[in-house]
């Protein structure tokens, strides 16, 4: 299930962002803190905490970024699973198919994008099982080389 990011939330999120699951993939905690808080500034992203069971576990957010490399349209999306132990479990993949389906019915959005390091087979297996299909490859700053995973519309 997925809810709306609160102020109380920001603790939790900023203690997940030191994990080192989470620094591997997303990188340093000042930076994923600023991409944190620029998403919760936005007022149009779905800034998003994942729950199982009434818990908070996890986070995703969906921005409308101008990028040369997204078709004309498309968002992009985060997410992580906070919480270690539930990893591996398709919550990632079922918060980030879910982030997808409310992006297209409150938006019009052509499309939702998802860089992942092409080291984190993990992570595109889980993105594919969302409904993602690979784009091409981009290079990052941080992870190096990235595939592009792009959700259409309908």
């Amino acid at each position: 299930m997925l809810r709306p990011l609160t102020e109380g939330d920001r603790f939790r999120v900023r203690r997940w962002l030191a994990e080192p699951h989470v620094v591997q993939w997303w990188g340093s905690r000042a930076a994923a803190d600023a991409a944190v808080a620029m998403a919760a500034h936005s007022p149009t992203a779905l800034v998003r905490i994942i729950e199982r069971e009434g818990d908070a576990i996890g986070y995703t957010h969906a921005l409308d970024l101008v990028d040369r490399r997204l078709p004309a349209g498309t968002w992009h999306a985060d997410v992580f699973i906070g919480a270690a132990l539930l990893r591996g479990q398709g919550i990632g993949a079922d918060a980030l198919a879910g982030l997808r389906n409310e992006l297209f019915a409150t938006t019009l959005a052509a499309g939702l994008a998802v860089w992942v390091s092409i080291r984190n087979e993990r992570a595109v297996r889980a993105i594919e099982r969302a409904g993602f299909k690979w784009h091409a490859v981009v290079p990052d700053a941080m992870l190096g080389p990235c595939w592009l995973l792009v959700a259409g519309r309908g």
